[in-house]
């Protein structure tokens, strides 16, 4: 092609990890090389979780809720301490669930929330 002559191209499909922002470079034989503006992995769907530095979308699991990106919150009935593992309440209503350690109800406390 001449060399003023320009590609259109309607997308360009990128396999990207989560959270990692990328820059395009276009060359061509007599043209000025082209750089994009930094782009992002678009997020998972909103029943998925992002993992960061994972090119693919994993389901939510069931004690969490999950909006396509790597934040999940703990369900209300589940417990949660500082570590990624949370486990079901036996009194579920004493568990609020939320982000990071996930509180318990007025009322509840310790692990679990199981102590009134």
């Amino acid at each position: 092609r001449p060399a003023d002559a320009a590609a259109d191209f309607e997308s360009v499909g990128v396999l990207a990890l989560f959270d990692v922002a990328y820059t395009l470079h276009c060359r061509s034989p007599g043209l000025a090389p082209a750089v994009s503006t930094p782009i992002r992995a678009r997020p998972c769907a909103p029943y998925q979780r992002a993992v960061p530095g994972d090119a693919s979308c994993r389901p939510c699991p069931a004690d969490r809720m999950c909006d396509g990106t790597g934040a999940t919150l703990v369900r209300p009935g589940y417990w949660r301490a500082a570590s990624d593992v949370s486990q079901r309440c036996l009194k579920p209503e004493g568990c609020l669930g939320g982000a990071g350690a996930a509180p318990c109800a007025e009322g509840h406390s310790g692990v679990v929330c199981d102590v009134c």
